[in-house]
Parts: structure tokens; sequence; C-alpha cells
């Protein structure tokens, strides 16, 4: 008997370990979100019969914040109990589910985004990006009572009606519709600024709108009318705004064709031809300037460049800041290139004009460049040093290693 007794309590324990175990487990798998695998009208007909509203969280498999979002935040035992009680959850991988339901209606453009609808599908919120567990659950609770497909209706039916008003329509065009239809943006724009008189696209509130389609070059009355009051709208914005977006619908948009499909930049040429727009001879020649530098022709490049800035200083000073960055993405700083002293000479005087022109982080790194460039390790160094003293712009991440700023320790600059 004291042999079975000795038998019997480590079989006990062993038991009630199990026990415990599982206990944990199952507690931890119902905090978890719990994502249904149901197709897309059970998962409507659920919510519907649970008097639930639905989530729906889109992601990709390739995508670092998706994977976070997971790990961290759909596991998180107060979300999981919020979001399973008030919720039918649903997951859906953008690329490989593309043909789901759901991507009829709305179009993500950024991964993870989170939707938040009602039982009929109507949406109520929707947010992208990573966020901790504590503003997410604030950020679910603030979507039940935006409901965004309220919103649309009212808003549609608000243009229907002919609201013109620019208030409205930045509202209705740039923070309601893009949840629900962001191919229709630039349609609706265009149909707008064809109903409004010349003079009246010339205001600033026109010139916010139209700055927002400088990413793609299409043949339209949003782009002509950017064109034809760009010089306008700096009077009215931040002039360094202005030019960013002239010079990147002029010239960044067709040199990045240039660089990686020829057809599409023959078909942004012929789209530039046809458009009529201040110093359009200008900006021609400034494709040139960049299509020598891209084209490692950089003596010429840069003479072309440095005459480009040189004559339109006080129009354009912006040119000096975007040519030196050419020069950079252009590699012309690398290691593997041996400039010349008449090169130098002028990057450095294009470097300095830009600083001069307009101090920041990102024109002072130029000049460090440039000084580096003409091996004058010591100032380059120098012009670093100031770089905490300088506020943004700065330059991303992604160029900093083709400045080519390294030290050289056997000449002790």
């Amino acid at each position: 008997m004291l042999t079975l007794k000795a038998n019997i309590k480590p079989m006990s324990r062993i038991i009630l370990f199990c026990f415990i175990m599982l206990a944990a487990v199952t507690n931890r798998l119902q905090a978890q979100v719990q994502f249904t695998t149901n197709d897309w009208t059970t998962t409507l007909q659920t919510a519907t019969k649970e008097h639930k509203n639905i989530f729906v969280d889109v992601y990709t498999s390739w995508c670092g914040p998706c994977k976070r979002m997971t790990k961290e935040v759909f596991s998180n035992k107060n979300v999981g109990n919020y979001m399973n009680e008030h919720f039918v959850c649903i997951k859906l991988d953008a690329e490989k589910q593309a043909e789901h339901p759901f991507f009829k209606q709305f179009k993500p453009t950024a991964y993870p985004t989170y939707y938040w609808l009602d039982a009929n599908g109507r949406l109520l919120d929707s947010r992208s990006g990573y966020m901790p567990s504590t503003t997410f659950l604030q950020t679910v609770k603030e979507a039940i009572e935006n409901n965004k497909g309220k919103q649309l209706e009212e808003y549609t039916q608000r243009w229907k009606a002919g609201e013109r008003d620019t208030t409205f329509v930045e509202t209705y065009l740039f923070e309601i519709l893009p949840q629900f239809k962001p191919d229709s943006v630039r349609p609706y724009l265009n149909r707008f600024l064809s109903e409004l008189p010349t003079e009246q696209r010339q205001s600033a509130a026109i010139g916010r709108m139209v700055m927002r389609f400088t990413r793609n070059l299409e043949d339209d009355l949003v782009l002509q009318t950017f064109l034809d009051n760009y010089m306008t709208y700096r009077k009215q914005m931040a002039p360094t705004d202005v030019d960013r977006a002239i010079y990147l619908i002029l010239v960044r948009i067709p040199m990045m064709h240039f660089n990686t499909n020829k057809a599409q930049y023959a078909s942004d040429l012929k789209i530039l031809e046809r458009l009529t727009y201040p110093d359009k001879e200008l900006f021609n020649n400034v494709r040139n300037a960049e299509k020598l530098l891209f084209s490692t022709n950089y003596t010429e490049g840069i003479r072309l460049a440095s005459k480009l800035c040189q004559m339109n200083e006080k129009t354009h000073p912006s040119l000096y800041s975007e040519l030196c960055y050419t020069l950079i993405i252009s590699k012309f700083f690398s290691p593997d290139y041996t400039p010349s002293l008449e090169e130098t000479k002028m990057v450095e005087q294009m470097a300095l004009k830009a600083f001069k022109l307009s101090p920041s982080q990102n024109t002072l790194s130029y000049v460090a460049a440039a000084y580096a460039r003409a091996g004058n390790y010591k100032k380059a160094y120098e012009a670093l040093s100031y770089l905490p003293f300088y506020e943004a712009p700065t330059l991303s991440n992604a160029v900093y290693p083709l400045l080519g700023i390294t030290f050289d320790r056997k000449k002790g600059k």
C-alpha cells in the first residue's frame, strides 16, 4: 500500500499540471482575435444574426507591420475579448485573395489596412499601419462612431445635387471617396475643374487639390490646371512645395521612365510637348541636363546644369537643390568615378549656392558631399558637424550611401 500511494502522487501531479496547461492554452486562444474563414456572404449573415459589426484585416505575406499586428496586437487578451464580442473578424491577403468580393468595393493602398463595417457591409471607418494594442482599441471604438458609409451617402447626394464649395469638394474627394473608390478621385476632380471658370482655378484651394496628383503624368485638366497656374500658386503657398511638385511632374517622373522604361518616357515627352505652360523651354533643357547626367556624361551634364541654375536663379532658385540631388542619384559621387577638377569645382559652387538659397540639413549634405568629392575631407566633416543646427528636409536613408563621404585615414583627412 505504501508503494501504491507513492506512485499515485506523482501521477496526480502530472494530471493536475496537464489540466493547468490546457486551461492556460484555452484561455490564451479565447483571448486572441478569432478570425473566421467563412465566405463573404456567410460572414455578412453571421454578423446580422449575432448583431455584430464586421472587422476586416487586409494584409500581405511580406508585410512586416502586418506580422507585428498578428503577433503583438491580435493575440492581446484585451483586444481579443473586445473584438470577439463586438465583431465578426476576417483576414484577407490582398494578393492571394485579390478576387474576394470585398475588394470589389474597397481598394487598400497600404498594408496593413483595417476596415470596420456594419452588418450590411457599409463602412464605419478604415485605418492603416501598425498601432499598439491600446491605440488599436481606442481606434476601434472611434470607428464604431464614425460611420463613414453613411457619410459617403450623404456627400454623394450633395455632389449629385450640385454642391461645389471647395471645402466640400476637398473633403469629399480627398477624405471620403478614396476609402471607397480611390480610382474615381481624379475623374471627379477633372469634372469639378471643367465646371470652374479659368480665373477660379488660380486659387490656393485648387492648387492644393491638383498638387496631389504629381506622381502620375496624365494628359488631363488636372495636369493642365497645375501647369497653367503653378507660378500663381507659388505666391499663395509655400514656394518650395510648389517648386518640388512642378519639378517632380516635369522632370523626375519622365526621367524615372528614361532610366527604366524608354517607351513610357517617349509617351511622357509627347504629353509634355502637347501641353502649354510657363518656362516650357527651361524644363526641356533641365531634362536634357538630367539625361546627360544619367548617361554618365558628367562634364557636359554639369556644365548645362550649372548654366541653367545661374540663368534662372531668381525665378527658379530650387534648381540648384534639385540638380544637386540628381548628381547624387546619377552616381556622380560614386568612388568608381574620378571627376575632373572642372567638374568638382562646378559641383561645389552649385552645392554652396543651394545651401545659401535654402539652408537645411538636405542642402548642407550636398555641400559636404561636394567637398568630399573634391578630396577636401576636412571641410566635408566640418560641414556635417553643423547638421544638428539646421532643420529638415533631410536626405532619405536610401540616398546617403550614394554620397561617397568616406574618411581617408592615410591622408589624415
